[in-house]
C-alpha cells in the first residue's frame, strides 16, 4: 500500500501506476511534479465520485447522457487503438512486399545544378548569376548535350551551381519514395530507366536534372519494419472504411423534418437545432 484514501479505501502501488499511465494530457506530468498532491486530488476524486454514485446521478440526466458519451468515445479510441497497431499475418506482409516492393526502392542518381537568380547581378563566387530564363535555356542545352552522348560528369564538373554534388561528379544521395523531396524530382526520378535522364525540373532557385544510376530494391528483411507499418495502415484503412459504408447503409432516417433547419422570425439570428419530431 502507498496511501490511504480514508473511509476504508486503500491505494496500492501498482494501481497508481496503472492508473497514470493510462492517462493522456496533463496528469502524468501532475504525478512525477508532485506524487503526493496528485494523490490528494486523486482522493478528492474519488471520494466526490463515491457520493455522486450515492445520489445517483449516474441515473439523472444529464450525467446519464455524459456518462454514456464519454463511454463510447473511450472505448471508441480503444477498440481504434487496438485495430491501428495489431500485429499483422506474415502473408500478409509478404502479400504487400510482393505487390509493392517497389515503392521501398532506392535511387541512386547524378544531379546536374544551374541557379538562378532574380535580384543580384553576379553570385558569391564571383560567376555571372543568371536569370530564370539563361538558366532554364544553359540546362536545355546541357541536358541536348548529355543525351546526345555527352560526358554528363565532365558537363557536371564545368557547368552545376552545386557543390557538394560537383565534387562528387554529381553523385546524389540515395532517394527513396518516403522521402521528404519535392513531388517533381519524385515523380521523375522514379520513372525513370538506369541511364535515362529526367525532363528539366525547376525548384525556387533553380533548375535540376538527373540521370538514373540504378534503382535498388531492398530484401523484405532490409524493410520489413516499414512494410509492417504500411501494412498496418492499410488493414485499418480498410477495416475502418468497412465499418463506416456499413454504418451509413444502415442508418436510415424516419423522419426527415427532425433534420431539417428551422427559418428563425426576421430579424431573429439563426440558432442551431432541430424542431422536436
Amino acid at each position: 500500500m502507498v496511501a490511504d484514501l480514508g473511509g476504508g479505501v486503500k491505494l496500492t502501488a501498482g494501481e497508481m501506476i496503472r492508473f497514470v499511465g493510462a492517462m493522456a494530457g496533463p496528469l502524468p506530468g501532475q504525478f512525477e511534479r508532485d506524487p503526493k498532491e496528485f494523490t490528494r486530488q486523486f482522493a478528492l476524486l474519488a471520494r466526490l465520485a463515491a457520493l455522486a454514485e450515492q445520489e445517483q446521478l449516474p441515473e439523472r440526466g444529464p450525467h446519464k447522457e455524459r456518462l454514456a458519451y464519454q463511454r463510447m468515445n473511450v472505448l471508441t479510441q480503444g477498440l481504434l487503438d487496438e485495430k491501428s497497431n495489431a500485429s499483422p499475418p506474415e502473408e500478409e506482409i509478404e502479400k504487400y512486399f510482393k505487390a509493392r516492393g517497389g515503392d521501398f526502392a532506392e535511387a541512386n542518381v547524378k544531379v546536374l545544378y544551374i541557379a538562378f537568380t532574380s535580384g543580384q547581378p553576379t553570385a558569391g563566387d564571383g560567376k555571372k548569376s543568371l536569370t530564370e530564363t539563361e538558366a532554364k535555356a544553359k540546362m536545355e542545352a546541357l541536358r541536348k548535350q548529355a543525351t546526345s552522348g555527352g560526358d554528363f560528369i565532365k558537363i557536371v564538373r564545368e557547368n552545376s551551381d552545386d557543390a557538394v554534388s560537383r565534387g562528387k561528379d554529381g553523385d546524389y544521395p540515395p532517394l527513396k519514395r518516403g522521402d521528404a523531396i519535392p513531388d517533381a524530382v519524385k515523380q521523375a526520378v522514379f520513372s525513370l530507366k538506369p541511364g535515362a535522364y529526367s525532363e528539366v525540373i525547376r525548384q525556387p532557385n533553380g533548375f535540376y536534372l538527373f540521370r538514373l544510376e540504378k534503382m535498388v530494391t531492398p530484401p523484405l528483411s532490409a524493410v520489413r519494419d516499414q512494410v509492417m507499418r504500411a501494412v498496418k495502415e492499410a488493414l485499418f484503412k480498410a477495416w475502418f472504411e468497412q465499418m463506416r459504408n456499413e454504418v451509413t447503409a444502415q442508418v436510415k432516417f424516419l423522419n426527415e423534418d427532425f433534420f431539417k433547419t428551422p427559418t428563425p422570425p426576421p430579424g431573429v439570428p439563426a440558432v442551431p437545432g432541430a424542431p422536436k419530431p
